[in-house]
């Protein structure tokens, strides 16, 4: 409790002297708090299965498998530098894993000692300031101990503005008996392809094959997640083919307030800064409950799925034909997932009381030098069900989309194409597009060349180019220079992107650096990636012409690491930002 009441007192001073927050998207902040969910706790190389590892989206399936294959035929990782030995395994793809994972120092597939205790813990802090007189802080800690089959954590944040300190406060006591797990406290529910529970961290962890090791659909919070985290007890229990899961939550959401006082829909921003939301602030408690029921056969697996939600008060929106009212719902759905060679089929169809149903369907293929993903997802705009992938009660369309991928290896080249219809933006955050991206390595040096263009129903469509040049000899220095243009077609808006990247590590030591220059006109918006080290990826962007510096160090010690990172922006309107996070102990 004093490490929790010391974080807490470096979130207030982060806080007490900054300016009000300004105005964010409510999905932007879903989505950056998804990505600190992924990056909180760091996967274990060596007790981590193939199915935990699809717990980071962005990563192959063939890739995950071939990394626990090769981890079990040389006896396990002694650094993460081993992860660049495993087939497959490019300079790409070692820095996109490399800040979730670590290489453990426990044999594989052995638990803890009895007798010993890990104990671990993190505290994240960021600054973002802007003029004239607006600014944002935020910060979070976590601490979690673990003995034998037992963890602990706790988990505190405080988001940019909030008036109260601290923001969120939440904890887990986990249980890990082998075929039977159970959790008391905040934790997160996903199964299947996410229509009906859908746990950040477990949206595209589900495969067949090997029996998952842990949680396989019950996952204790262990990083700050206020908007999605469920509250009180879960179980699950294995028998043979069989798997039962199970949860019952109470929880209070912020909700935005008509003027009468009635809820008119759920908050997921999280963020409390304005008065009409200090006013909705937990305004609604939210009952919920919750059962899947799994059966395994070989490579095949079938779920059952089955929720209700109950809302005190009830939600009583303007638009009630394209939305959520009342206050009670149920919800439940059916899901097949088939993992074979070299493929896989994924399907779900879910219903709710709403009077709506929605389904999707996944069909992935990996043939050596080509490899190929479909996907598709409809709903009714009557369906609902806040604990899936589509959180929203109010404003709702009936929706269908489509998407694409496919990548090709002829010899040292690598072709990528991909397209996606339009789909919900304002959920999804994903306008419809179709891309190609090109990839040629001429010895240390490699050349990127892409072009895309996307396309709204209610804005101009917009194309996009891109190229890049990387010259990444053995080692761990690396330089990039980038160049990005991109236009709404039929009009004067415009934008232009230089940048130019290195990296540099001696031992422990790791530095990133990007310097970068915008072009813009019109009404255009250009995108950068900032460096990091250690801790979730960063996006900034910009509507105005000007340069952007930012660094990002980090270092590991013999007790945990240490990562920092800053930018600033020159401009008509400079601003800076600045992120530290610190670690120690074992997750």
């Amino acid at each position: 409790m004093v490490v929790m009441a010391a974080c807490a007192g470096l979130l207030g001073l982060a806080t007490a002297f900054l300016p009000v927050d300004l105005p964010e998207d409510e999905d932007d902040n879903y989505v950056q708090e998804t990505v600190a969910m992924l990056a909180a706790s760091p996967l274990d190389l060596n007790r981590v299965t193939a199915e935990e590892l699809l717990a980071i989206p962005w990563l192959d399936p063939a890739l995950a498998y071939r990394i626990v294959a090769h981890r079990d035929s040389v006896g396990g990782f002694r650094s993460l530098a081993d992860l660049r030995l495993v087939p497959g395994m490019t300079s790409d793809w070692f820095r996109l894993i490399e800040p979730y994972v670590r290489a453990g120092h426990s044999p594989v597939g052995r638990r803890p000692a009895a007798s010993r205790l890990d104990a671990f813990g993190r505290v994240t802090l960021r600054v973002d300031t802007f003029p004239p007189a607006a600014g944002r802080a935020a910060g979070s800690a976590v601490v979690a101990v673990r003995q034998g089959p037992w963890r602990v954590a706790l988990a505190v944040e405080n988001d940019p503005g909030e008036p109260v300190l601290p923001d969120w406060l939440g904890g887990s006591v986990a249980l890990d008996a082998g075929v039977t797990q159970f959790c008391a406290g905040d934790f997160t529910f996903g199964s299947g392809l996410g229509l009906v529970f859908s746990g950040p961290h477990r949206r595209h962890a589900e495969r067949a094959g090997a029996t998952p090791r842990g949680p396989s659909f019950i996952r204790p919070v262990r990083a700050p997640l206020e908007t999605r985290a469920l509250r009180g007890l879960a179980a699950e229990h294995t028998v043979g083919r069989w798997s039962l899961a199970g949860y019952g939550s109470w929880a209070r959401r912020s909700a935005a307030l008509g003027d009468d006082g009635e809820v008119r829909r759920i908050r997921y921003d999280g963020r409390h800064d304005d008065s009409l939301t200090l006013a909705g602030r937990r305004a609604v408690d939210e009952k919920s409950a919750g059962a899947r029921v799994g059966f395994n056969w070989g490579e095949s697996r079938f779920g059952f799925n089955l929720g209700w939600l109950g809302y005190d008060p009830g939600i009583a929106p303007t638009d009630s034909l394209r939305s959520f009212c009342g206050p009670t719902l149920a919800f439940g759905g059916v899901g097949f997932d088939r993992l074979g060679h070299p493929y896989r089929l994924a399907a779900e169809v879910a219903g709710s009381s709403g009077g709506g149903t929605a389904g999707a369907a996944v069909v992935e293929g990996d043939w050596s030098s080509f490899r190929l993903a479909l996907g598709a997802d409809a709903r009714q705009a009557r369906f609902f069900a806040p604990l899936g992938r589509w959180q929203s009660t109010t404003a709702r369309k009936d929706r269908v989309s489509a998407r694409a991928r496919a990548r090709w290896t002829p010899g040292p080249l690598v072709v990528i194409a991909s397209a996606s219809s339009y789909g919900d933006y304002l959920v999804d955050s994903l306008p419809g597009r179709v891309g190609g991206e090109l990839r040629t390595p001429l010895g240390p040096v490699r050349l990127v060349m892409g072009i895309e263009r996307r396309y709204r129903l209610d804005e101009p469509r917009f194309r996009r180019a891109h190229a890049a040049l990387q010259w990444r000899p053995d080692g761990p220095l690396g330089i990039t220079l980038e160049y990005d243009d991109g236009y709404p077609e039929n009009t004067i808006a415009h934008g232009r992107t230089v940048a130019l990247r290195a990296e540099a590590g001696v031992g422990s030591f790791r530095f990133r650096a990007v310097a970068a220059r915008f072009d813009i006109a019109g009404n255009a918006r250009m995108y950068l990636s900032d460096p990091v080290v250690y801790g979730p990826g960063r996006s900034y962007s910009t509507a105005q012409s000007g340069w952007r510096f930012s660094g990002a160090a980090g270092w590991r010690l013999p007790f945990g690491r240490v990562g920092l990172n800053a930018g600033y922006a020159f401009g008509e309107k400079p601003g800076w930002n600045a992120a530290l996070r610190m670690e120690a102990g074992r997750p």
